[in-house]
């Protein structure tokens, strides 16, 4: 049940997270003076405009994905080097906005059940506990004993994990879009940074979408090929990377609003 849940909440969180990331590079575009994603139609929060089908199910899937790149020209652009680069970065800037509001929200809801509940009562293993697993820890409790119906349970389950899923696809979609290689946000903004550029520079143009697509699938492969090779998932580049940074962020943004809470 918890994966379903998990697979829904993972969903729901991307129709808000991909519309509002491609928004935010149209919206960055059309105020330094391009039109382009205007005439478009990408300039709007609107997940179909958006959504890239193969992009969407690896975010469902995996946590991280990609949608279809808002066009624009640089051409229009007041200041061509200072606006694409605030146009590269736009995305990952409004999912940093993101992950800061999710993680203070699960952060909110964890604080209310840990004041609400009897811990020491309730929870015999609650100083194992992480901190943001109060909320769904206590959830389950209240249907296990009767006090809440299983309808009750589901939802505040499905609302634990869409607060969760919402700082970890926000982190990783930062993490992921920032990988200096074409067509990524992260080659975006190194170009317009970069003054001078090299060979280095010319391979990831011309080859990026390659080693993205390898390090991509041989992450699946990895996935799914884990539990019956376990030595795989050390050698799983981009879900290493993913998941460290996601779980240090969680823990960082949960403990930063736990000190006001």
């Amino acid at each position: 049940m918890n994966r379903v849940l998990g697979y829904v909440a993972s969903f729901l969180v991307i129709l808000l997270v991909l519309p509002v990331h491609e928004f935010a590079h149209a919206f960055v575009a059309v105020k330094a003076g391009d039109p382009t994603p205007k005439a478009e139609g990408r300039y709007t929060i609107n997940p179909l405009k958006h959504f890239d089908i193969i992009g969407l199910v690896m975010l469902v899937v995996a946590h991280f994905g990609w949608a279809k790149p808002v066009p624009v020209n640089p051409y229009n652009f007041r200041n061509p080097r200072r606006d694409y680069f605030l146009v590269a970065i736009a995305g990952v800037t409004a999912n940093l906005i993101m992950a800061i509001v999710f993680s203070l929200l699960l952060t909110v809801f964890s604080r209310v059940t840990f004041t609400q509940l009897n811990i020491a009562g309730i929870f015999a293993d609650a100083e194992k506990e992480t901190f943001y697993m109060y909320f769904y820890s206590a959830a389950l409790t209240l249907y296990n004993n009767g006090y809440v119906t299983a309808t009750a349970y589901l939802l505040l389950s499905l609302l634990y994990f869409v607060l969760l899923y919402g700082v970890i696809i926000n982190v990783n979609l930062i993490v992921f879009n920032l990988i200096p290689v074409y067509p990524l946000d992260g080659f975006r903004a190194l170009d317009a940074a970069l003054k001078r550029k090299g060979k280095v520079f010319d391979f990831l143009k011309k080859y990026g979408h390659y080693v993205l697509l390898a390090l991509i699938v041989w992450s699946v492969i990895c996935d799914y090929t884990e539990s019956y090779i376990p030595f795989m998932g050390y050698l799983d580049i981009l879900g290493l990377v993913l998941g460290t940074v996601s779980k240090f962020v969680l823990k960082l943004f949960t403990g930063f609003w736990g000190l006001f809470f």
